[in-house]
Parts: C-alpha cells; structure tokens; sequence
C-alpha cells in the first residue's frame, strides 16, 4: 500500500488529495511495472483503517509537507515484517522504482 493524509478519518480529504493521490498512481504504476506486485494507494483512512496519530497526517497538517506517504512493502501478511531471503531485492527494487517517481516529480 502507498498511502496518503488523511489517516484519522474517511470523511475528509487534504486540500492537496488530487496532487498527491495522482502522483501515488504515477509511484504505484512504476512499482507494478517492475515485477507485477500489485499495490493499492490512497488516503490511509480508505487504503488500510483509520489511524489517528501517524506521522503523515501530523507532517503534512502540522509540517505542510505536501507530499507526506507511508508505504507498506509487498507481504499481504504471510511473513510479517521478516520476509524471506529471496523476496529482499525485489521488493527494494519496486519501492525504488516508486520513489523514484515521488522523487523527480518533487524535484
């Protein structure tokens, strides 16, 4: 999941949602582009639950860090937060590809 504000409720969106939902979509379709791992973006609050005090609510309401995202990697539970060996490169190498694109579009 890569995931944007708001974290603490579903019934709001950040006055920068378009900008920053349509760069995770740009972020997320170089992931996949990759190795084909499937990943879903959006506010926190709607991609997983809601979840009042993470860091990427407080840094962009707070902060005004508009391009404030947390990402969870590949395992849709199976392995935790220890995946195997040979999942390792892999998965740095799609998170790679997506923040790359995060990257260059702010700068």
């Amino acid at each position: 999941m890569w995931m944007s504000p708001w974290g603490y409720t579903e019934n709001s969106r950040p006055d920068d949602f378009d900008d920053q939902n349509n760069l995770l979509a740009d972020a997320v379709a170089a992931v996949v582009a990759a190795y084909g791992t499937n990943y879903t973006h959006g506010p926190i609050a709607n991609t997983m639950y809601v979840a009042s005090g993470n860091s990427v609510d407080w840094t962009y309401g707070a902060l005004g860090i508009t391009y404030s995202y947390a990402v969870e990697l590949r395992d849709k539970g199976w392995y935790g937060f220890s995946l195997p060996p040979r999942f390792i490169e892999p998965t740095a190498i799609e998170t790679f590809e997506g923040l790359k694109v995060v990257l260059n579009h702010i700068l």
